[in-house]
């Protein structure tokens, strides 16, 4: 019996006491009309209450062992005239039978032992009799388990200090003891009744026949008078042996919507006790209850899942905090916390799964009207899905779907909810799956989406559901225009009927931002992910686990596209969150410091990410253990750290320690252990220990070979890795083998021009070098050079490796003596001169790399992707020293004979090096136009900055088809378009003010800060014009966008300009001339940002109406604007629900809203 459930009642002696009328005490009541007043109040209950019954029971017997000098030699017979009244109903045996019984065990005979556990039980019918010969239901309303216990089985079994159960065979009654089939788990605070309710309920679910229910209920089967800590060894063994030999667990839950008893120790201790001795495990609710779980599942079969999904086994409580550190020892020091909370949920899972199943089959077998018995069916199909079983859930759905088909046609709603669900279920499976192949689930997404569409209209919420779900097939099939159509349409909608604010609204954002990080349109992925975090948060804070994710997400974004400081700081940010809200054991937290430790690895921040490491192994340490995959994956990582501080051999001896662990959990051949074998076989290599890293290395790669596929990366890295040793330890001939291997994989998987294919070729062509194999090293290492060109330049270090290996081979090729003598002159000329200018002798450096190119004009001819190269990087090299014109010259020449080569079509048009060479001729043309331009000559300049803008032009049109619009290359020639187009803008010399207006605008929105010079001198000339003039109001405008570059300093400034621009034109051109919705937009805009939502509204709601006007209701741009609408709208809802809670903490500044 756990401690935390006795409320023990010490009973001292007494001697029984009447107060007569004067007051005074007095002993004359004798026992035996005590007990005659008891037998015929306790059976009868008419006229003393249960509690007033038993404090005369416990009188009774105190009065006589005081008033009987030979009680104690007569204690059988009395105790059994005290208890058997209570029982008088109970049971068929007589008390006379009961009282003669001389094999009844007794008291003295017996002696108790606290930490001993009886597995003897009562039958339920026996509760309920108890109950009856107690007072009926009335006497035991609102009382609780723990009310009864200190009421009525204390005081009853206060002559034996036993339980029910002892007393029960000790006065003579053993034919209502047995051995308990069913162990009850329950809280004490449950209403008594409830209890009884649920169990009765669950034997008649169950068909068990009434003898045959026999329970081991706390109550009745432990003592509630003698208590103990149990040690550690009893909860391990005692407890559990009795478990396990009962073999059948059922637990009476209540309320199901906030169930009391997974937030109890003793609770959670008994569903591991299930789990772990293997037996049956059931759930008992009262009808009433069971009734609103079988609605609640039957209309969203989630429900019961959110609610589950709250649980952690280490936030129980325990009555006795001893109780509590026991049973929280047993768990950490076995299973742990995360595997019992698994564990517990999936206990549940199953239950609640096979609870709809049987009653899915009674309303089959009753033939129940078939739409209720369809629904039903539905839930149990979401019920397998959610648990996992997909090929339950698919058949079940798809069976479901047909039936709805045949009796409601495809139009109707509910037939719609199966195809959708059938899909999902295909969609989510994995793709050998037989119900992937079973069906067409696209066209079948695509035939549900267009009769969403006819049936139910654009706007309903399925048809958009539709709309997500045909999003997220084109997204996982790589068509990535055709997900951010969908996704868009479907955003738009959202928003319109539901808001910017709703979840699904920021489900779908942030689902079309993945979409756009898919594209490699960088930026507008980011702008998505900020809008959902942002509107999450105006909603919910910053502090919400959602928004957290959402934030993640954005993490990655920054982490794939290499914006490395971006990630870090926003992961900075969110992971101190994570810890705080979730705990270090949460999965999603250590996600997040696993992901931000990485991050400090990419910086050589090594200590930060070897601290996140090492707080994430003490967190798992303490749950689940140091022994499970995910501990063992971070110990892992933790090694690999420090190896890159240099701390190889404690690397070493980590990834050793990781290995032993992981065979011992999963075996020698599982992928982890692998895995380990492999990273100990890489840190010897890294140590300069080539013979200790081999074996690791070859047994990882046949084992490998043995799990993977052939020709997956994971093998084929480490058979190059392999390589590479085996031509460090001189083993030339195994090197090439493997090598030739990996590379024919590398080749098949990825194509010859994948840089993992180009570094395997690398390698295999020093090894030929190694060889005295000359000819087969220039055979492959020639092709590794054009393609490392073609990827990364001349100037690569990957490619400058190659021309070294490319040198050694020449060396080693037969040559006529002048042959190596006019190489040698060659070489050494241009390689030296770029040598000198590293090493920063650069104007030497240069003169020698300018010679060369004078010297070999027939090189073009012979190489042309070298000479190219060659010419570009002299050009280059000379603007670096000034020597802008030969520069100028140098780089004209180069893009000249690119030309050429293109029009043979030796190159591609699209060649980066192509390209490098436009944008680095168009940074020598600006550069020669500012220095006209301060030397006063303005047409050579306007010349410069002409050509130079063609020049980026052209690169970064080739940049775009070649990298894309989000490359950091392709923004450069973007950036010099920009400039020097507004060089071009700041040279010319407009008149009039129209003109002059007209230029500072466009220096403005080509985004450079010159406009902040340039508006002054404007806004002082335009002071000469009425203020109503059209050209003012527009000169105001645009001073007011160029103050909002500062917006923090100059939004009110800004602000107001904006509101008498509006009053001007409103009463000049009009409410909806172009300028006045122009105004009206970019003050509302402002008044968002500083969250002044009455003041937003007031100008986005004319804003709609003026567009909707203009341009239709259904046009894009009234869309556009009604969003904007929406999102103030929300804002001043969410002000109205916190005012009442500021005027609630005294805040009475008056606040005006909608």
């Amino acid at each position: 019996m756990p401690t935390e459930f006795v409320k023990e009642t010490t009973t001292t002696t007494r001697t029984t006491q009447t107060v007569a009328s004067n007051g005074a005490v007095s002993t004359s009541v004798r026992t035996a009309t005590s007990v005659r007043l008891l037998q015929r109040d306790i059976v009868k209950h008419q006229e003393l209450t249960p509690a007033v019954s038993n404090e005369l029971l416990l009188d009774a017997v105190e009065a006589d062992e005081t008033d009987s000098p030979e009680s104690a030699n007569s204690e059988k017979s009395h105790v059994s005239h005290l208890v058997l009244p209570v029982l008088k109903n109970i049971g068929a045996a007589s008390i006379d039978s009961t009282v003669a019984d001389q094999h009844s065990p007794r008291v003295s005979e017996t002696p108790y032992d606290p930490l001993a556990m009886t597995t003897l039980g009562l039958r339920l019918s026996f509760v309920q009799d108890f109950i009856k010969a107690s007072g009926g239901s009335e006497a035991f309303k609102n009382l609780s388990t723990t009310d009864v216990c200190q009421k009525l089985v204390q005081p009853l079994t206060a002559h034996t200090r036993r339980s029910v159960v002892d007393t029960l065979i000790i006065e003579g009654r053993s034919d209502l003891v047995s051995e308990a089939k069913w162990f009850v788990s329950h809280a004490w605070k449950y209403q008594f009744l409830d209890v009884i309710d649920a169990l009765t309920d669950f034997a008649m679910k169950k068909a068990i026949p009434k003898e045959e229910f026999i329970i081991w209920f706390d109550l009745f089967s432990n003592s509630q008078h003698e208590t103990a800590n149990k040690p550690f060894e009893w909860w391990e063994n005692t407890f559990m042996s009795a478990i396990k030999k009962m073999g059948q667990v059922v637990m009476v839950l209540i309320p199901w919507s906030e169930p009391i008893p997974l937030t109890r120790a003793w609770c959670i201790f008994e569903i591991y006790s299930t789990v772990k001795t293997g037996s049956v495990f059931d759930v008992a609710m009262p009808s009433s209850d069971q009734a609103g779980f079988i609605s609640a599942l039957r209309y969203n079969p989630r429900v019961f899942y959110d609610i589950l999904a709250k649980f952690e086994s280490r936030n129980a409580e325990a009555t006795n905090p001893v109780d509590k550190d026991r049973i929280f020892q047993v768990i950490a020091e076995t299973v742990g916390f995360n595997t019992l909370d698994k564990m517990v949920l999936d206990v549940f899972r199953d239950w609640a799964e096979s609870l709809m199943s049987w009653i899915v089959d009674y309303h089959i077998e009753a033939k129940i009207e078939p739409e209720r018995t369809l629904l039903l069916q539905w839930s149990l199909a979401s019920l397998y899905r959610l648990n996992g079983k997909l090929p339950l859930a698919f058949e079940l759905h798809q069976s479901v779907y047909q039936e709805r088909l045949n009796m409601l046609g495809p139009d109707h709603l509910d037939t719609l909810v199966s195809m959708n669900n059938m899909i999902e279920c295909a969609l989510e499976s994995p793709d050998s799956s037989k119900m992937k192949n079973e069906i067409d689930y696209v066209a079948l997404m695509e035939e549900c989406l267009a009769t969403a569409k006819r049936a139910l209209g654009i706007d309903h919420l399925f048809t958009l559901l539709a709309m997500y779900n045909m999003a997220t097939i084109f997204l996982d099939q790589g068509k990535l225009e055709k997900a951010e159509a969908v996704l868009s349409e479907c955003l738009e909608w959202r928003m319109k009927i539901l808001g910017s604010l709703d979840s699904e609204t920021l489900r779908t954002t942030e689902r079309l931002a993945t979409v756009y990080a898919r594209m490699n349109m960088t930026e507008k992925a980011e702008s998505f992910y900020l809008r959902t975090i942002e509107l999450f948060e105006d909603q919910h804070g910053s502090n919400h686990v959602d928004g957290l994710t959402y934030s993640a997400s954005l993490v990655n974004l920054y982490k794939n596209s290499k914006q490395t400081e971006k990630a870090i700081e926003l992961c900075e940010s969110i992971t101190p969150k994570y810890r705080s809200l979730l705990g270090d054991a949460n999965s999603a937290t250590q996600e997040s410091m696993k992901t931000l430790a990485h991050l400090y690895n990419e910086v050589g921040e090594y200590d930060k990410a070897s601290s996140l490491f090492q707080d994430i192994l003490a967190s798992v340490a303490k749950g689940d253990g140091i022994d499970t995959r995910t501990s063992l994956s971070v110990m892992s990582y933790l090694a690999d750290t420090l190896q890159s501080q240099g701390q190889l051999e404690e690397s070493i001896e980590m990834h050793k320690d990781c290995w032993a662990r992981t065979r011992k959990l999963f075996g020698d051949n599982h992928q982890d252990t692998i895995a380990s074998v492999h990273a100990i076989g890489v840190s010897y290599y890294f140590l300069g220990k080539y013979e200790e890293s081999l074996p690791y290395l070859l047994e990882s790669c046949e084992k490998k070979k043995l799990l993977l596929k052939k020709n997956h990366e994971d093998t084929l890295t480490g058979m190059n890795v392999t390589g590479v040793i085996l031509s460090k330890l001189k083993r030339y001939e195994e090197a090439e083998k493997i090598l030739l291997e990996c590379l024919e994989g590398r080749r098949e998987t990825l194509g010859a021009a994948h840089p993992s294919t180009l570094t395997t070729m690398n390698v295999l062509g020093s090894v030929y070098v190694e060889m005295d194999r000359p000819q087969d090293a220039l055979n492959v290492l020639l092709e590794v050079y054009n393609g490392r060109m073609r990827l990364f330049g001349r100037e690569n270090p990957a490619t400058v490796t190659t021309m070294v290996l490319l040198s050694q081979a020449l060396d080693k090729m037969p040559k006529k003596e002048e042959e190596e003598k006019a190489e040698e002159e060659i070489l050494d000329k241009y390689d030296q001169g770029l040598k000198l200018y590293r090493e920063g002798k650069r104007e030497e450096g240069a003169e020698l790399m300018k010679q060369y190119l004078a010297e070999n004009p027939d090189e073009f001819e012979n190489d042309e992707l070298s000479h190219l190269g060659r010419f570009t990087t002299t050009g280059i090299v000379l603007a670096q020293i000034g020597n802008l014109n030969e520069s100028e010259s140098m780089l004209t020449e180069a893009v000249r004979l690119w030309r050429i080569a293109v029009e043979r079509e030796t190159m591609e048009n699209l060649h980066p090096s192509f390209l490098n060479s436009f944008n680095s001729l168009g940074s020598v043309k600006s550069s020669l136009g500012k220095r006209a331009l301060a030397a006063g000559d303005r047409e050579t300049a306007r010349i410069k900055y002409a050509e130079s803008e063609a020049l980026y032009t052209e690169a970064h049109d080739g940049r775009c088809k070649l990298l894309g619009e989000d490359a950091q290359a392709t923004k450069e020639s973007e950036d010099g378009i920009r400039n020097a187009q507004v060089d071009l803008l700041l040279l010319s010399d407009p008149q009039d003010l129209e003109s002059k207006f007209l230029k500072v605008s466009k220096v403005f929105n080509l985004g450079s800060s010159k406009a902040e010079l340039l508006i002054d001198g404007l806004v002082a000339e335009s002071k000469a014009l009425p203020e109503s003039d059209l050209l003012a109001i527009r000169i105001q405008m645009l001073h007011a966008d160029i103050l909002m570059e500062d917006f923090e300093k100059n939004k009110f400034t800004a602000s107001e300009m904006f509101e008498r621009s509006i009053e001007l034109l409103d009463g000049s051109v009009g409410e909806t001339h172009p300028l006045t919705l122009e105004a009206l937009e970019k003050a509302g805009q402002i008044y968002m940002r500083v969250q002044f939502y009455d003041e937003a509204d007031e100008k986005f709601a004319p804003l709609f109406k003026r567009t909707s006007i203009v341009h239709g209701e259904e046009s894009e741009e009234a869309k556009r604007v009604l969003r904007l609408l929406n999102t103030s709208r929300m804002g001043v809802m969410a002000l109205a629900k916190i005012l009442p809670r500021l005027a609630q903490n005294g805040v009475t500044e008056s606040l005006t809203t909608e």
